[in-house]
């Protein structure tokens, strides 16, 4: 199961590209952007032999996470991390720390180019 966790974009963090005329339709792009990087990764995944289910959720990503995992109780979960440090990780804290913190599975983090 691939999963993607989409959180509310904000409306102050400058994207390329005319600025969406209201919050909606920023909302609307961060919807249409993560489902194509989804549906990507899941026919890289197929490509490759992995037979695989893609899921897009949105809300607070530490608790659907944890929810999908109580839910679909995986061998191993698998997370991407940032590798954020010092004053940035204080601030925006840590998907991927808190899901090793609190998941009931075994938690793999493979951190991201």
């Amino acid at each position: 199961m691939l999963l993607h966790v989409l959180t509310p974009p904000s409306p102050f963090v400058a994207k390329t590209g005319p600025p969406p005329a209201s919050y909606l339709e920023l909302l609307a792009a961060a919807r249409r952007e993560a489902q194509r990087r989804l549906t990507t990764t899941l026919a890289r995944a197929r490509a490759s032999g992995v037979r695989a289910r893609a899921q897009l959720l949105e809300g607070g990503a530490v608790e659907r996470i944890l929810s999908v995992g109580r839910r679909w109780r995986p061998d191993v979960i698998v997370i991407g991390t940032h590798g954020r440090s010092g004053v940035r990780h204080f601030l925006m804290g840590s998907v991927a720390e808190h899901v090793v913190r609190r998941a009931a599975r075994p938690v793999l983090t493979v951190r991201g180019r």
